[in-house]
């Protein structure tokens, strides 16, 4: 077999415009940036193909949504799709709940590269490189919003069977002696595998019962927003996630897959990102800073970190402070939040790479006097006198380094977390502490 590659996309959601950012005075080169913001990483997206010399890119459904579509969206999908058939890319697309295959506009013509699946039963594409059959692509789209069928059963007849003359020729062969598990097996579905809160079920089926013993070597899944490998071979099953983060809660780089697979079939998939808007959920703890100045700088330092991570995406971040400290008397107060809030926004817009701060959310509780509560004789007393002894004692925080070992190793935990350091146990003992004094003292103290 030929090696070649391919991009796995799903849920572009084209011309889904963000919402609750409308309070914002912005500039006009932000406010068109956000408004843009699924059509500039649809374009990051085809210019990605084009500059990997992709065989092929997949779309795993909702192109875009029903409920806001448009001709503009449609005619910016057909010019991206334009593209692609100048640089001699194949397309393959589903339809999902948000893009049905019936909602698609007869007006809109498509140019001969793009394939679009069927929704009456699932279909298979053969895939050449330089004439010699290389993957069988296998899709089914959504004829309605609604689907609760299992779709996905519907794939194991056409990974395993022969194919009669007719199907042979209509598929590009020229002998009905075709064995198609000898070729690459692509499962292309819009689909819930499992139970995933964030999104309404659609299409349901299970990865052990359904999709690991289907004969497919790589579903190429939509759906589902955050991407996630289900399985990593034999089938590789993957989620890419949507191409752009679409409000707060899509925190992070979204992005593609871009898969790779050798002479032998093994597949070896690379999330990349294509977003222009980021989003960020981050966190900053009062507890030791006395002066608003401190609370500038760490806010400062926070957007130098997000405008590092996201390159050159525009970061809207939502910032929640917690913690126990001095500024909590000001911060309750509703104009000097306010006022606090527009210079952090007006700071964010002048950074490099600009960034927008969404909302400001105060959780902070006011300060108390540990080292007095530390002599009181009660449960509080000695949890912050064990807190401080384990700070002061290297046998303690070796014991606790220990403890904390189990999780820090998990073959999933330790792709993610950093290791147990001093600095590290610290800090975790230092948000403990304030967490807890939260649940044993509240505001009311």
């Amino acid at each position: 077999m030929r090696p070649f590659t391919f991009i796995h996309s799903a849920d572009l959601h084209l011309d889904c415009q963000f919402k609750g950012l409308q309070q914002f005075e912005l500039d006009r080169e932000i406010k068109d940036r956000i408004r843009n913001a699924t059509f500039t990483a649809f374009d990051n997206l085809i210019n990605l193909c084009i500059e990997r010399h992709v065989d092929f890119l997949l779309i795993a459904g909702d192109a875009y949504n029903s409920a806001d579509r448009n001709l503009g969206a449609l005619l910016r999908f057909r010019d991206g799709m334009r593209r692609l058939a100048e640089a001699h890319i194949k397309v393959y697309v589903v339809h999902g709940n948000h893009d049905p295959h019936h909602s698609w506009s007869s007006n809109i013509d498509l140019p001969g590269n793009v394939h679009r699946f069927s929704d009456k039963t699932v279909k298979t594409e053969i895939f050449k490189k330089s004439g010699e059959p290389c993957a069988a692509i296998h899709g089914i789209s959504y004829s309605k919003r609604d689907v609760s069928e299992n779709l996905a059963k519907l794939f194991e007849p056409l990974t395993k069977n022969k194919f009669i003359i007719s199907e042979a020729r209509e598929l590009g062969f020229d002998s009905a002696n075709v064995n198609l598990p000898d070729l690459f097996q692509i499962g292309l579905l819009h689909c819930s595998v499992g139970t995933v809160k964030e999104h309404e079920t659609y299409a349901p089926c299970s990865l052990k019962d359904d999709l690991i013993p289907s004969g497919i070597d790589y579903w190429a899944l939509g759906h589902v927003h955050k991407r996630n490998v289900l399985h990593k071979q034999n089938p590789c099953v993957v989620y890419p996630g949507n191409i752009q983060g679409l409000h707060i809660n899509e925190t992070g780089a979204r992005g593609c897959c871009m898969v790779s697979v050798n002479e032998q079939g093994k597949v070896n998939p690379e999330f990349i990102p294509v977003d222009d808007v980021r989003w960020y959920q981050e966190e900053i703890y009062t507890d030791g800073l006395d002066k608003f100045e401190d609370l500038e700088k760490a806010v400062e330092t926070l957007f130098e970190g997000c405008g590092s991570e996201s390159g050159s995406c525009l970061s809207i971040v939502r910032l929640i402070l917690k913690g126990r400290g001095v500024l909590h008397e000001s911060l309750k107060d509703p104009e000097d939040a306010k006022e606090l809030l527009e210079r952090f926004q007006i700071n964010g817009l002048q950074s490099d790479p600009p960034v927008l701060m969404s909302s400001f959310d105060i959780q902070t509780r006011k300060q108390i006097d540990i080292e007095s509560r530390r002599k009181t004789a009660d449960l509080l007393g000695d949890f912050l006198n064990i807190v401080e002894e384990i700070r002061n004692n290297p046998e303690m925080m070796t014991l606790l380094r220990g403890q904390l070992a189990e999780f820090y190793n998990h073959p999933r935990a330790k792709k993610i977390l950093a290791g147990i350091d001093d600095e590290t146990l610290l800090h975790l003992l230092d948000k403990a502490e304030s967490h807890c004094l939260d649940l044993l003292i509240g505001e009311k103290d």
